[in-house]
């Protein structure tokens, strides 16, 4: 009977911890977006949005469809070891996917619009920051608690940054509120890869550049199959 509660309990505080993760990323942009409107104006603003939405395209690459494959791979694997190396299997493979996607995008802009160029050089503190949180990890592993202190953390620290500045409202400002919240994501990011690191600092891992390909073409199919909508869903907001 004991045994039982103690099992709810544990479920309970899972659930509350993805809530936790999941509704400071989700209330966070509601939060800050609106105000910057507010401050910067409307032109300022949709440079701002479009940048976003553009780091967003990189992000959707750069994850690809790890979300699920490495989940599976952590769960079914055996040793501390195995599971370590899945983690910097995919870590790896997301950041060259990342450095890819980011370079091609950064420059087609760059030549279209030089100052969303700088928005968007700016955003991609966001994917590189969602690619070193690994939300994967942890709610494979059953231990979210870390994450939703991070990200709390990281986007409370973003919100005061933001609501206390005083500065003059204009590009350099706009530029300061990207970073911030860019830089939250990014912050939160760090700490993650710090704390499985330390977790993980007697494990070891070997990587070799073939597994590193077979594994980004094992999730291909997956990719391709939510990649077009996703693309789609995102588009509607720089029209």
């Amino acid at each position: 009977m004991l045994k039982k509660k103690l099992q709810k309990i544990k479920e309970y505080h899972s659930v509350l911890e993805l809530a936790i993760i999941q509704g400071a990323n989700a209330i966070f942009p509601v939060l800050v977006f609106p105000f910057f409107l507010i401050t910067l104006g409307e032109n300022i603003f949709s440079s701002i949005a479009v940048g976003e939405v553009l780091a967003l395209y990189v992000l959707i690459f750069s994850l690809y469809s790890f979300d699920i494959i490495s989940v599976q791979k952590v769960i079914s694997s055996v040793t501390k070891d195995e599971i370590f190396k899945v983690y910097i299997l995919t870590l790896i493979c997301r950041l060259c996917l990342f450095v890819i996607s980011g370079i091609c995008l950064l420059f087609i802009t760059y030549l279209i619009n030089k100052t969303l160029s700088v928005y968007l050089g700016l955003f991609l503190l966001y994917p590189v920051g969602m690619i070193l949180q690994s939300n994967y990890f942890f709610q494979a592993t059953n231990n979210n608690r870390p994450l939703a202190v991070f990200v709390l953390i990281a986007r409370g620290m973003s919100l005061c940054l933001i609501y206390f500045y005083n500065g003059p409202a204009g590009y350099l400002t706009s530029y300061y509120y990207v970073i911030c919240v860019s830089g939250s994501y990014f912050l939160s990011g760090v700490l993650s890869l710090i704390y499985i690191y330390y977790q993980n600092k007697t494990n070891k891992a070997k990587i070799q550049w073939a597994e590193i390909l077979e594994y980004i073409c094992t999730g291909y199919h997956l990719f391709i199959a939510n990649i077009f909508v996703i693309l789609y869903r995102n588009s509607n907001i720089i029209i």
